[in-house]
């Protein structure tokens, strides 16, 4: 198949730049979309995850995060995200634990990390970071309301007297 068999129109679409310019930071809906069990540069397990944004705004576009394995604050931020995604992390860490976490949303607080120095000089590109997971967040649920039935207005019985009160 030949690209002028898919038809493109080129003059209905409008250019990008790819998006890797960086949202502004705030409060924004994710959730994971695929994560990877790696080993890091210095042979240390980490789990390495994409998590798409699903809003209020730039709903698509996407943030990195690496949990490390081997120390207790890339276990802390793990096990933030899992509870933040609804999750029940207690016990040991498994597969099973966080595959349950996939594909829900919640609520993290998103920051813009400077870009690092280039080894030849210059800087690599600004890049969106968690900051952190908000637990028991995720988009607002619509609740049932259920209609409350109408009081009366009190009237006094027949005879009573009532007092007058100024």
């Amino acid at each position: 198949m030949s690209l002028d068999d898919l038809n493109i129109n080129l003059d209905d679409v409008q250019e990008s730049s790819g998006g890797s310019t960086p949202f502004p930071p705030g409060e924004y809906t994710l959730s994971a979309a695929l994560y990877e069990r790696k080993t890091s540069g210095n042979g240390n397990p980490m789990l390495e995850f994409e998590f798409n944004v699903v809003g209020p705004t730039h709903a698509g576009r996407k943030v990195w995060e690496r949990f490390m394995l081997n120390n207790q604050v890339g276990i802390s931020r793990l096990k933030s995200w899992m509870s933040a995604s609804g999750g029940n992390p207690s016990g040991n860490l498994s597969e099973d634990m966080v595959r349950s976490c996939m594909g829900k949303p919640f609520t993290a607080s998103i920051v813009v990390e400077e870009g690092d120095p280039k080894p030849g000089g210059g800087k690599y590109a600004d890049k969106n970071k968690i900051s952190s997971f908000k637990a028991g967040a995720g988009p607002a649920q619509p609740h049932a309301q259920t209609e409350q039935p109408q009081q009366a207005q009190a009237t006094p019985a027949a005879g009573l007297e009532t007092a007058s009160w100024s």
